[in-house]
């Protein structure tokens, strides 16, 4: 037995990861995007995690991490495109702006990267510190900008 999408607009606040005047059906593609990426996250994180720890012969541990994290992709990038293809025009558009900004983000941080770890090397920090803003420099400000561009948007579009 299959549902039909309400089509009972919901205010802001009130989804989780849509638009701020979801349906139904707005709400549940976004919480199975959402879902999926952090499980993509987790997985990616718990993979480099394992193989920087690992032991001098890690190939084995990274070509496991490899395909787990290559694995998990694919459910969280179709449910993303499913959420995106379902949605209203407004909320694509706000997508698109949003991955827009973030791809530019993280092109500037991939360019500055040698620069700010040259900076963090003059401090004395702890090493893993070091590691982890090497490691993950371009992708943080990727996901900042890209969330609080679809925030912004939103806010600017629901007035």
């Amino acid at each position: 037995m299959t549902r039909e999408p309400s089509t009972v607009e919901e205010p802001i606040g009130k989804s989780w990861g849509c638009s701020w005047r979801a349906t139904a059906t707005d709400r549940r593609n976004g919480r199975t995007a959402n879902v999926w990426v952090f499980v993509w996250m987790a997985v990616f994180m718990t993979a480099n995690s394992v193989v920087q720890l690992g032991h001098e012969d890690s190939f084995p541990l990274a070509t496991l991490g490899l395909v787990a994290t290559a694995l998990f992709a694919i459910p969280a990038v179709r449910s993303y495109g499913r959420f995106v293809r379902q949605a209203d025009e407004l909320t694509r558009v706000i997508q698109l702006q949003a991955m827009a900004a973030g791809f530019a983000a993280g092109v500037v941080a991939s360019f500055l990267e040698p620069f700010v770890g040259a900076l963090f090397g003059q401090l004395p920090q702890p090493a893993a510190m070091l590691d982890v803003l090497h490691f993950m420099n371009p992708l943080v400000p990727m996901i900042l900008v890209y969330s609080a561009t679809v925030t912004i948007l939103q806010r600017r579009y629901s007035r």
